[in-house]
C-alpha cells in the first residue's frame, strides 16, 4: 500500500499506473507543473476556489470566490458559501488548528484496541480528514483548483 502511494507520480507497476490514472481523473484540471527551482511563488494559493464561481466566472464574468479555512462543524456552516475574492492570510489554518487536528486524531486512534474496531476508525478517520481538508485545496499551483484534498485523496482511495 505504501509504494502505491509513494510511487503514484513515478509508477513501475499496473496497479501504481492504476492508482496514477484515478489520481489524474480527480484532479483533472490540475496543469502539468512541475516544482522547479525559482517557481515558488506559483506554489502559494492556499485556498479552494467554487466551482460554481467558474459557472458564474464564464456567464457574467464575476470573481471568483474561495472558501475559508476552518473545521466543517455546526457552528461553522457559513464557510460553506464561498465569499473570499483575493488571498486572506488571516482567513486559513493555522499552529492552534493543527494541535486541534492532532488532539482529535489522538483521541480517535485512543479508541483502536482491537481488528473489530477497524471498519469504525477508518470511519472516525474519514470523517476527522473531512472536517479539517473539506477546504484545503489538493494544489496550491492554480488559483483555480476546485477540489479538496479530502476529496482527492477518497476518490483516488476509491
Amino acid at each position: 500500500m505504501l509504494g502505491l502511494i509513494e510511487n503514484h507520480h513515478n509508477p513501475k507497476t499496473d496497479f501504481e499506473k492504476t492508482v496514477q490514472i484515478a489520481d489524474h481523473l480527480s484532479a483533472s484540471e490540475r496543469p502539468d507543473i512541475q516544482r522547479e527551482e525559482g517557481n515558488e511563488n506559483i506554489w502559494r494559493h492556499k485556498f479552494l476556489s467554487s466551482v460554481l464561481s467558474k459557472v458564474i466566472l464564464k456567464s457574467n464574468g464575476g470573481d471568483k470566490l474561495y472558501f475559508r479555512q476552518m473545521p466543517l462543524i455546526k457552528d461553522n456552516y457559513e464557510a460553506l458559501i464561498p465569499d473570499l475574492t483575493e488571498y486572506d492570510e488571516s482567513q486559513k489554518y493555522n499552529l492552534k488548528d493543527l494541535e486541534k487536528f492532532r488532539n482529535d486524531l489522538r483521541q480517535i486512534l485512543s479508541c483502536y484496541e482491537t481488528e473489530d474496531d477497524f471498519p469504525t476508525i477508518i470511519n472516525l478517520l474519514l470523517t476527522l480528514f473531512e472536517k479539517y481538508l473539506w477546504c484545503v485545496p489538493d494544489f496550491t499551483g492554480s488559483d483555480e483548483t476546485d477540489i479538496s484534498l479530502f476529496n482527492h485523496s477518497k476518490d483516488v482511495a476509491d
